[in-house]
């Protein structure tokens, strides 16, 4: 069906429109429990966003690999041993050593690691957007669920009542493509909204809901 304000599709179990917010008349009945089934939310798949989380990723390691090259061929030139209280220097050493005896230069190494780490992006993109499509987070009127198949079944349930704080997250490249994530603690555990389209909206629901069963 389609929303009565913006006109985006919406589910025909949704109670609120996900791309605005409104609420849709017919209210849905939907039984789960003792709940109503009031929002299904997915979390949102965007390549370009995670590719640029990936590449975060890639240049922290990079960072890392050539901080232990320099470190390495600081050590071998000077030809000491700090003793075993510098664990990274001799670690380095002993690694790039090891690299170097099989053969491998600074410039083979750079190499390889640019495509061990275009190959383990791609990997990245396909399981995330394979996860995401296999995940929901569906919001009720007295509790919210996560359900996840990808992985097997997994099912997590939080009743309003057992949640402590709700936090929202928007990082820099989650306000670039409108998305946002929403931190759930409760009494034992906690539960990650990740990556969700207008999560303001979705936060400011949750926590009216979480306030209403505080009274």
């Amino acid at each position: 069906m389609k929303c009565n304000t913006c006109n985006s599709e919406v589910l025909s179990h949704n109670a609120f429109c996900q791309a605005c917010g409104t609420q849709q008349n017919p209210m849905p009945n939907i039984q789960n429990g003792a709940g109503n089934l009031e929002l299904n939310i997915k979390p949102t798949f965007i390549a370009t966003f995670n590719a640029l989380q990936f590449i975060k990723i890639i240049l922290f390691c990079g960072a890392a690999l050539v901080l232990m090259v320099l470190l390495a061929e600081d050590r071998a030139q000077r030809r000491y041993y700090m003793g075993h209280a510098d664990i990274v220097g001799n670690s380095a050493l002993y690694i790039w050593e090891a690299l170097k005896a099989h053969g491998y230069s600074s410039s083979l190494l750079a190499q390889h690691g640019a495509v061990l780490f275009f190959i383990l992006g791609i990997i990245n993109v396909y399981l995330t957007k394979k996860s995401y499509a296999n995940s929901s987070y569906e919001i009720y009127s007295d509790h919210i669920e996560y359900k996840n198949n990808f992985w097997g079944r997994e099912v997590k349930s939080v009743k309003y009542c057992n949640i402590t704080s709700i936090d929202i997250q928007c990082s820099v490249l989650q306000n670039l493509f409108g998305l946002g994530t929403i931190k759930i603690k409760m009494l034992n555990g906690r539960l990650n909204i990740k990556n969700i389209k207008n999560p303001i909206k979705i936060f400011d629901m949750l926590k009216r809901k979480t306030l209403e069963f505080k009274k």
